[in-house]
C-alpha cells in the first residue's frame, strides 16, 4: 500500500481522506496488489466476492454473457477506478457480470470486511470511505440508467445517436473521446459490427457526425 501511497490518494474510494490518515491505515486494512495477464479473468458472473478493488495500471472490461454466446460490454475501467463495490455491498455478493483483463493489469485489493467492520479502522474514516462507496454506487446507477436508455432505441442510428448525445454532455464538448473501440462499442450496443461501421459512414456523409478511431465530433448542436 505504500508503494501505492499517491495513487490510493486520487482514487473515488479514498476521496478526502489524506495521505497521512491513509497510510496510518495500511496494516489495519491488508491490502494486497494482484497482477493479471491480457486475457486473465478476475470475476466471473456468479462468483462471490466480497473484495473492494483499484486498477492501479492496465485496463480490465466488464461484460454481460448471454446464454446463446453473446455478450454485452457495460464497462472500461482504467487506473484509480473501483472495481467489485456494487457486488460487495451486497448481502449475497454474488457477481452478476465478468471482470477480465484486456491487458496486463495490477490491481490492488481488500476484503469489504474491513470496511464493513466498525472496530477496524477509526470511526470518521470508515465513514468517508462509507460515503465514498456510496456516492461511487450511485454514480454507477446513473451509468446504468444512461445504458438503458441507449437500449430502449430500436433503430441503430437512434442507439448510436443517443449514446454520443450522453457522452458529449458528460465531456461537455461536442468532440469527445468515447473509451470503446469499434467491435466494444458494437457490443455495448448490442449490435453488430458491420452495421455499425456502415450506419456510422452514412452519419458522416450526412454531415451528422465526424470520428477518427474513438473520437467523435458531433456536428448537430
Amino acid at each position: 500500500m505504500k508503494k501505492n501511497l499517491s495513487l490510493l490518494t486520487t482514487s473515488k474510494l479514498f476521496a478526502n481522506i489524506t495521505e497521512p490518515e491513509l497510510l496510518s491505515l495500511s496494516s489495519q486494512l491488508d491490502g494486497h496488489t494482484r497482477r493479471l495477464v491480457k486475457g486473465e479473468m478476475l470475476i466471473n458472473e456468479g462468483d462471490y466476492y466480497n473484495y473492494i478493488g483499484l486498477v492501479l495500471t492496465g485496463e480490465l472490461c466488464v461484460t454481460k454473457v448471454f446464454t446463446d454466446g453473446t455478450q454485452s460490454h457495460l464497462e472500461k475501467l482504467l487506473p484509480t477506478y473501483i472495481i467489485g463495490a456494487d457486488i460487495a455491498c451486497t448481502p449475497s455478493k454474488i457477481s452478476p457480470y465478468t471482470v477480465f483483463a484486456t491487458e496486463d493489469t495490477s490491481i490492488w485489493t481488500l476484503s469489504y470486511t474491513y470496511i464493513e467492520k466498525p472496530s477496524v479502522m477509526p470511526d470518521p474514516i470508515r465513514m468517508q470511505i462509507t460515503q465514498n462507496l456510496l456516492h461511487f454506487i450511485s454514480n454507477e446507477n446513473i451509468r446504468k440508467l444512461h445504458k438503458i436508455e441507449v437500449l430502449s432505441k430500436k433503430r441503430l442510428r437512434d442507439r448510436i445517436l443517443t449514446y454520443l448525445i450522453i457522452q458529449s454532455k458528460l465531456k461537455n464538448n461536442t468532440t469527445f473521446e468515447i473509451p470503446f473501440n469499434r467491435n466494444q462499442l458494437a457490443d455495448y450496443l448490442c449490435v453488430n459490427r458491420s452495421a455499425l461501421s456502415h450506419e456510422l459512414s452514412l452519419m458522416e456523409k450526412e454531415g451528422i457526425l465526424t470520428f477518427h478511431k474513438n473520437t467523435f465530433d458531433l456536428k448537430i448542436f
